[in-house]
């Protein structure tokens, strides 16, 4: 059978179409090369935003809360991270990921140092333990009239715990007293307690139990074991007993209680030196950074020479304490300038996350945008060409 014989009117409709088509396919190959800019261009935005994330958590905010860690002892159990910044956008469910019509990412506590933890390794723990430590050798405490024990371990970051009674003698804790318990002279701890809470079964007559709340005077190092008894007190020592450092009668308190001075001076140089290796690791400029090295060098010094011979007589306890006062005034203000310094980038952060993760407008949408009109633009020119063969065939 012979081809078809086309008509002048089909054929001219059908060389207008093979032109519009030929059009069509010029307008989107200019389409893709306009998508093919705009995912290059916003690419570069995101890497920039990236990158400044990256530098704002990890080089410098990351540090400011290792400092803040030494100093006063909170930290993010799970701070920020990129993909924090990057699931909203990638429509991943998250915990910053916003429920629409809502498009900024969400502004989880952690944005704003929120979220924290506390690490009793830290110096104004060491300070406040410290100074009672000091109060005790010449004042004395703890109350000498229970003999409960602790039915859990004692350990830095509680203010409650379980307490047991060898039955039938009821739970004799008294709120408001003051405890010292102590761990074969290992360990010390003393707190003041604020609630009894009975635990005991009703109908049932097993060693009485009860739930101790409780204010920290000396948090332990280490935990105090569960059975340790609320049966310790200590005298306040004369300066003339405390110059010689004996007490006949009562040297091991005396001597437990002079280690745990020594071993909370040490506490604080150790945190001390913590915040030496946070400044040093920060990447940030920050003017306070000078100040706060040299504050700390001059009491690490001051404490290593006190140290030499943990004078505490009345003359060597006034040392210290001048030294601690000092210092302590020093910790306020860092941590003041710290809270002020960290506003700003963690502002600063979420702006920058939120560039990346918004679910309108960020970046990573915007990317995905781009790539999804160029698709669409490359299938319509691959039509608009198929178009075309068709005519050249056919004509």
């Amino acid at each position: 059978m012979a081809a078809p014989i086309l008509t002048a009117a089909e054929q001219a409709e059908l060389a207008k179409q093979k032109t519009q088509q030929e059009q069509f396919a010029a307008d989107m190959a200019n389409n893709i090369l306009v998508q093919d800019q705009n995912i290059l261009d916003t690419a570069n935005l995101e890497t920039a935003y990236i990158k400044y994330f990256n530098w704002y958590t990890d080089d410098v905010l990351a540090h400011y809360y290792s400092e803040r860690r030494a100093l006063n002892a909170l930290f993010q159990a799970a701070p920020i991270e990129l993909a924090d910044a990057t699931n909203p956008g990638n429509k991943i469910p998250s915990r910053t990921t916003p429920a629409m019509p809502d498009t900024d990412i969400i502004r989880i506590a952690e944005f704003d140092g929120g979220g924290t933890s506390y690490d009793p390794a830290n110096e104004q723990r060491h300070i406040d333990d410290q100074e009672a430590i000091a109060d005790a050798l010449v004042n004395g405490a703890g109350t000498d009239t229970t003999i409960d024990r602790l039915s859990a371990d004692l350990t830095a970051d509680i203010n409650v715990v379980g307490v047991v009674q060898t039955f039938p003698t009821p739970i004799t804790i008294t709120v408001g007293q003051t405890y010292l318990l102590r761990d074969n002279f290992d360990e010390l701890a003393i707190i003041t307690i604020d609630t009894v809470t009975d635990t005991t079964p009703i109908g049932v007559d097993p060693d009485p139990e009860a739930d101790i709340a409780f204010t920290w005077v000396v948090r332990p190092i280490n935990a105090i074991p569960s059975g340790t008894l609320f049966n310790t007190d200590v005298n306040g020592y004369t300066d003339g007993e405390r110059d010689t450092k004996t007490a006949p009668g009562s040297q091991n308190s005396l001597d437990m209680l002079i280690n745990e001075l020594e071993r909370r001076i040490n506490g604080r140089i150790t945190a001390m030196a913590a915040q030496t290796t946070a400044i040093g690791l920060n990447d940030n400029t920050d003017s306070n950074f000078a100040t706060a090295l040299a504050n700390i060098v001059t009491s690490t010094s001051a404490l290593n020479a006190y140290l030499v011979g943990t004078d505490v007589g009345d003359v060597g306890l006034a040392v210290l304490a001048a030294e601690t006062s000092t210092r302590q005034g020093q910790v306020t203000t860092r941590i003041s300038q710290l809270t002020s310094t960290m506003a700003g980038l963690q502002e600063a952060t979420y702006q920058v996350a939120n560039a990346l993760g918004n679910s309108i407008n960020g970046t990573i949408v915007s990317v995905s945008a781009a790539n999804d009109s160029k698709a669409v633009a490359e299938k319509y020119k691959d039509t608009a060409l198929a178009v075309v063969d068709v005519i050249d065939d056919i004509t």
